[in-house]
């Protein structure tokens, strides 16, 4: 697993690896010791880490740069972690620019 994935997406939420290991319930040393490559992670570990940040096992492990697999109503991977700070209407004003930007260049 890409231990700097992990890492990354625990900063961005602004947690500790304590606070972490509390919400997914993975105690503390195992928790340290796969951030930091020391041990593997399992199967379902690897399940409760793409439920917690919502992003594709792929992108976890380090195969993918797309958070997502084939959600395009999802625009997570464009907020860097913000998703709660915004609202419904913010979110949509952003999937509409997004739809914008990407018919401005089919026409190109």
């Amino acid at each position: 697993m890409n231990k700097n994935r992990l890492k990354q997406l625990r900063q961005e939420r602004k947690l500790t690896l304590r606070e972490l290991a509390e919400k997914v319930n993975i105690s503390f040393p195992n928790l340290n010791a796969m951030e930091n490559g020391k041990i593997g992670i399992s199967n379902e570990n690897i399940d409760t880490f793409c439920d917690f940040y919502n992003v594709s096992a792929d992108y976890l492990l380090g195969r993918s740069n797309y958070r997502y697999t084939n959600d395009k109503s999802n625009i997570s991977f464009a907020l860097g972690g913000l998703e709660d700070e915004l609202t419904d209407k913010d979110k949509e004003m952003i999937l509409n620019l997004a739809q914008s930007l990407a018919d401005k260049n089919k026409d190109e």
